[in-house]
This record gives C-alpha cells, sequence and structure tokens, in this order.
C-alpha cells in the first residue's frame, strides 16, 4: 500500500484539504494546502530535514534550517528573524542542555538513572527510586503505593490532589480552588470525556487519534491529522478551516486561517511546555500523541499523563521496564525520540 497523497475533509465549495508530494523513501518534501501556502522539505541523505520553507507566491511566511550531528543528535535549529537554538547532550547522546536564541538557557541534567534537574549541579529535584518525583524547587509530590501521583503542594501551601481509576487512568483533578476536573475513557484509554464544572468537553475517535471534538457550549472542532501518524495538519472549527504547520518531530509550530492568515504560533522547551506569541485560535497539540489540559497544566497522552513542569509523567509506565528503567522518564533526548502513547520511545 502507498502512502496518501492527498487528504480532504468537508464539501461544499471551500472544504480542508492538503496534498503531499513525497520522496522515493516516503518522506514528504512537499504540501499543498487550499489556503494557497506551499510547506516545503529539503532533505538529507539520511531522510532527517535540512532546510524547511513555508509560503505564499507573493511572500515567504517561515524559513528554517536544521543543523545535524553525525550521530543522528540535532545540533541547531536556525529560524529565520529569530536566530539559531542549540542543542547539548551527554556521551549517552541525552539531551542536557538547550540554548535559546534569545539567550536563555535550559538544563535538562540527568544522573545515571535518567532523573532530570534544571539545574547543572543537580541539587533542585529529589527522586524517589524507580524516577518518581518528591520534591522540585520547593513543590512537594506525594505517591501511593503504585507511585502515582496524589498530592502536589506548592510552595505557598496550596494543594493539588490527583486520584485513578481502576485501569490506572487519572479520572480527576481537584484544584487548590477545590474545583474538580473529571475524565472518563473506553476500554482502550481513549479519553472521551473532560468536565470542569459546568464545562464539558467530548471526543469522537478514529482509531488512535481523535476526529471530533465537541463542547457543552455547541462547539464542533474536527482535527486533522496526517494519516498513520500522531502529527496534526489541520482543524475546521465551524465553518472555518486552518492548516497547522509543524517541526522536525510533528510538533506544531504555527497555525494559518482560510485566509492565509497566522492564528497560532508558539515553541514548546525542553520540558515540553508550549509558549504561545500568538492565540487567535486554540492549538492544544504538543509534543506528538500529547493533548494540553489548560485547566489542570498536565497533558494526556492516552495511557497517561505528562507533567510538562516537572518533565516526567504522573504515574509509571504501564508496559513496566519495557518502556525504560525509569518508569516516570519521557524519552531523553525529545529532539529526536518522542512517546506518542506514553508507553515507549518513538524514533
Amino acid at each position: 500500500m502507498g502512502d496518501p497523497v492527498s487528504v480532504c475533509v468537508g464539501a461544499g465549495p471551500a472544504p480542508w484539504w492538503v496534498r503531499f508530494t513525497r520522496d522515493a523513501t516516503g518522506g514528504e518534501i512537499e504540501r499543498r494546502m487550499a489556503a494557497g501556502m506551499v510547506a516545503s522539505v529539503l532533505r538529507d541523505s539520511l531522510g532527517r530535514p535540512a532546510q524547511t520553507w513555508l509560503g505564499e507566491p507573493e511572500r515567504r511566511l517561515q524559513h528554517r534550517h536544521y543543523q545535524w550531528e553525525p550521530d543522528l543528535r540535532l545540533a541547531a535549529i536556525e529560524a529565520e528573524g529569530r536566530g539559531v537554538d542549540r542543542f547539548l547532550y551527554d556521551h549517552r547522546g541525552h539531551l542536557v542542555m538547550t540554548r535559546r536564541a534569545d539567550g536563555r538557557v535550559e538544563h535538562r541534567a540527568q544522573d545515571a538513572a535518567g532523573n532530570l534537574y534544571r539545574r547543572a549541579d543537580r541539587t533542585d529535584r529529589v527522586y524517589a527510586p524507580g524516577g518518581a518525583l518528591l520534591q522540585a524547587d520547593g513543590t512537594r509530590y506525594a505517591r501511593d503505593e503504585n507511585g502515582n501521583l496524589i498530592e502536589r503542594v506548592l510552595p505557598d501551601g496550596s494543594i493539588w490532589r490527583y486520584r485513578y481509576n481502576g485501569a490506572g487512568l487519572l479520572r480527576e483533578v481537584v484544584r487548590p480552588d477545590g474545583q474538580k476536573v473529571t475524565f472518563a475513557y473506553d476500554a482502550l484509554g481513549r479519553r472521551l470525556q473532560k468536565r470542569d464544572g459546568s464545562k464539558e468537553t467530548t471526543w469522537i475517535w478514529d482509531g488512535d487519534v481523535p476526529l471530533h471534538e465537541l463542547s457543552s457550549a455547541g462547539d464542533k472542532v474536527t482535527w486533522i491529522f496526517a494519516p498513520e501518524t500522531f502529527m496534526p495538519i489541520g482543524k475546521r472549527h465551524g465553518d472555518r478551516s486552518f492548516w497547522i504547520v509543524n517541526d522536525h518531530l510533528g510538533a506544531p509550530t504555527a497555525v494559518y486561517d482560510d485566509r492565509g492568515e497566522l492564528a497560532w504560533e508558539g515553541s514548546i522547551d525542553s520540558y515540553g511546555r508550549a509558549e504561545a506569541a500568538r492565540s487567535d485560535t486554540a492549538c492544544p497539540w504538543r509534543w506528538p500523541g500529547q493533548y494540553e489540559d489548560e485547566e489542570t497544566g498536565l497533558h494526556y497522552n492516552r495511557f497517561r499523563y505528562y507533567d510538562p513542569v516537572a518533565g516526567q509523567y504522573i504515574s509509571r509506565d504501564p508496559v513496566g521496564l519495557l518502556g525504560g528503567l525509569n518508569l516516570f522518564a519521557y524519552p531523553a533526548n525529545p529532539m529526536r525520540l518522542s512517546d506518542p502513547l506514553g508507553l515507549m520511545p518513538w524514533a
């Protein structure tokens, strides 16, 4: 079976669509969108993106240059008009530091067990055996007998509480103000419902990715993913269409509307936390497979929830040591590997 060459959603005079052009190995080298934009990728001999462009016939909207080390490590990303982000690794190939174009430095110092620290001297955190975070920057984390996070006490004394169902999935978060956020799932671990007070969100799935997102206020969003991937490439919200531009991992970097105007733009730091520079439309997708819940600050990641502040999952890996020796860790090189199901690294 060959690779899909186009995706079309909706009917009538203005459906949402994209058309793909691929190289001989199936790698995407061009994506044409109904809004008149074209995203192009120049790949190196190993299939890695070397340069990416996004533009319209009259203007260039985005240009990125990727620098790779010989051992498949991403060394730098240069974004036109914004400078260069550089990535540094230890001898194991683990990402340990990111130098942002604006001068900021993000440390991901790691000990022998793969536990993360935001300080290079690794004095800012305390972990339990197995990798569960217990203390960080004045915040205390309490666990149950299964290692699930059940309480997070912030430096000001405010408390977040977490409860789980029989399958080990998060079923309720109680915020410091007492407000409860609850979740429901199907037998495959796919989240079907989220409730926050009077607000309710429901999802209808297409295999391993959500297709429709329905709110109690009457809103309907249709999410569009590149076929057989966890990469969101567009959405329909009411009668409006949007196209998502992705980085080398498939994470969103920008969203454009049906007029070709920028509607959302953001970046994801080395812990997975998003920083939106523009947000005229919602784009909750983060690292592959992760959906950010603004009500809790957590990322729903199919079989687990990821905490981008802690830089780890709030519960143990359901597949145990098959997912790695550290039962709570995200892949140690998030510039190359992802974990779209919350189970184990994907290249």
